[in-house]
């Protein structure tokens, strides 16, 4: 009878043993298992992300060595600037459609001169941002952006055609 008696306590303890394990487990796959999710589900978008800054912190250090001359040009050296220009563009993806040099203008301050610089483009928001960055930081400004509008086309998505006109200061 003792016998039967130990045997029966150790089977309730089994039992109470595995009811709080079962609970155990069954907290665990309804709580735990979807927080998990989660976090795995976050930790491949911060890779994601990670990936992207990397390429972006590339694509500005490739940028950063190309820098117009921080002075203000002669005339004769206008397709020299273009060229430079149009060298920015490429080490962004820009790809240019056309660029056309506008009549020089006059300015309030005879130290210099304005030449307007038209140009289509096809490029990615992002490649054009940098590369407007890229000019808006060029030394002594002596190339500006005057305008632009951008406009998308289903036929080259994920790329926008923009219109810019550029300003580029010129010696009288």
């Amino acid at each position: 009878m003792i016998l039967a008696g130990t045997a029966m306590k150790w089977n309730s303890k089994l039992i109470i043993m595995s009811a709080a394990g079962a609970v155990v487990i069954l907290v665990a796959i309804i709580f735990i298992w979807p927080l998990a999710g989660k976090v795995r589900l976050a930790g491949e978008r911060l890779r994601v992300l990670e990936q992207e800054l990397d390429t972006v912190h590339r694509t500005l250090e490739k940028g950063r060595g190309i820098s117009l001359k921080g002075r203000l040009l002669a005339r004769e050296e206008v397709s020299s600037v273009m060229d430079e220009i149009t060298k920015q563009g490429k080490a962004f993806n820009i790809n240019f459609l056309s660029i056309t040099p506008l009549e020089i203008e006059k300015t309030d301050n005879p130290a210099y001169q304005r030449l307007p610089i038209g140009m289509e483009i096809e490029s990615q928001y992002k490649d054009l941002g940098l590369f407007l960055g890229v000019l808006e930081d060029s030394t002594e400004g002596i190339v500006a952006v005057k305008k632009f509008a951008i406009r998308r086309e289903e036929s080259i998505l994920p790329r926008v055609r923009s219109n810019l006109t550029l300003d580029v200061y010129l010696r009288p």
